[in-house]
């Protein structure tokens, strides 16, 4: 969900064996880069070493039915209705939700409510259900199916709240029972001259409620794979598919396609996460370039303040308070950029402030700041003291020009 979801510790599921460190305070990566440097076109150079967002179970979506709810008066109210019109055909929500099994999305005039009567000023979590309650049962609104979400836009002027905290330019999205049967649904604030805001949250909003739209019952593509336990670190602990593209600067898309000129967000694709391409789509820029991790070993972190094990077994690099480890970072990219880009080593998570494991309680340097596919680097690190999760975590930043940068957590775990 965007900003005010709860997490969760869904998909926290066991991982494999790692590799062993050598004994010399550095980490051993094989064979691995000089064969890189060999094949040097070989695209991408080293396996990229991406996250799946796990499948719990729970049903999809498979093709969303999509009703539009926006109060009488409400000049904004044939915009949001445009965009949920045309959402489910687009190029974009292809792009982005293909790799889930869902299908097109579909909405048309009959699947348009206008609430009646002067907007309040202040609508709760409470209120939304109350409303989406009362409307089915009096027949009122579009009766649900099993692909239905409905869609809450509340206008400018009426402050939504969430747990009685009111939020401005955020959505929330959840499941309410009726009649016996589990129902979707979205709540979007509109601030003030926000439309553009509303959509950006509505696309995250009805991307995560169609891959996971019953969360707080039967979750369905809800948290990392265990051993990319980092990325949830580096995520703030929001875990679901548009959770994992929301905090960069590029998450934002402003979409021109013919019929659908609309500000949406991007989302995870788990299909083009494991094939080594941009993972958040549609993609950012026009080659995908990151950097890996060549030699992960087994560690173990706290989680006990999420919700989760206190010995939680994830990859990463161990090294204990006091010590001093080199390991090797490998960089590729799924075709031949511009030139070079720059790494940057992060102790400090530059993707979502103040999570755990966000410290700053090392120190860390590379040998080689500059690379593309093929080429390695060697960050250094000492540790000085555990973290709050018995692990710290450093995240590598790569820039190539003024394209947009791309992310690689890496826990340093201290059992």
């Amino acid at each position: 969900m965007d900003g005010a979801e709860p997490t969760s510790d869904g998909g926290h599921l066991d991982g494999g064996e790692g590799q062993d460190a050598a004994g010399d305070g550095s980490v051993e990566a094989g064979d691995a880069a000089s064969e890189a440097s060999e094949a040097g076109t070989t695209y991408p150079a080293f396996a990229p070493d991406l996250p799946q967002i796990m499948n719990n179970g729970g049903a999809i979506l498979t093709h969303p039915l999509l009703v539009t709810v926006t109060w009488q008066g409400d000049p904004n109210a044939s915009y949001y209705q445009a965009f949920g019109d045309g959402l489910g055909s687009s190029m974009y929500w292809n792009a982005a939700e293909s790799s889930y099994g869902i299908g097109t999305a579909s909405s048309g005039p009959s699947d348009h409510v206008t609430v009646p009567g002067i907007a309040p000023s202040t609508l709760s979590s409470e209120d939304v259900v109350n409303l989406i309650v009362q409307s089915v049962e009096a027949a009122s609104w579009p009766a649900p199916t099993s692909d239905t979400m409905y869609l809450i836009y509340p206008p400018e002027g009426t402050t939504l709240e969430l747990g009685n905290e009111p939020f401005c330019g955020g959505a929330y999205h959840d499941s309410i029972p009726i009649n016996g049967v589990n129902v979707a649904y979205a709540a979007m604030a509109t601030c003030a001259g926000g439309t553009n805001g509303t959509t950006l949250a509505a696309s995250h909003e009805i991307g995560e409620g169609s891959a996971d739209p019953f969360p707080s019952v039967t979750p369905a593509y809800l948290g990392y794979d265990q051993p990319h336990f980092a990325w949830l670190v580096m995520q703030a602990f929001q875990e679901e598919i548009a959770d994992a593209c929301e905090f960069y600067t590029s998450a934002r898309y402003d979409d021109t396609e013919p019929g659908f000129a609309f500000t949406v967000q991007r989302i995870w694709s788990n299909q083009s996460a494991a094939l080594g391409h941009n993972p958040c789509q549609p993609a950012d820029t026009p080659v995908y370039y990151n950097t890996t991790l060549l030699a992960p070993e087994d560690i173990t972190v706290d989680d006990h303040s999420q919700g989760g094990s206190t010995q939680l077994a994830t990859k990463g690099i161990r090294i204990l308070p006091g010590q001093t480890k080199t390991f090797p970072i490998g960089f590729y990219s799924d075709g031949p950029t511009s030139g070079p880009w720059t790494i940057i080593a992060h102790s400090q998570n530059p993707v979502a402030t103040g999570t755990p494991a966000n410290n700053g309680q090392m120190t860390v340097s590379l040998d080689n700041a500059t690379g593309q596919n093929g080429d390695v680097a060697h960050l250094t690190v000492t540790v000085t003291s555990a973290g709050d999760m018995n692990s710290e975590l450093i995240v590598i930043e790569s820039r190539l020009g003024v394209e947009a940068s791309h992310f690689y957590p890496i826990l340093i775990g201290s059992q």
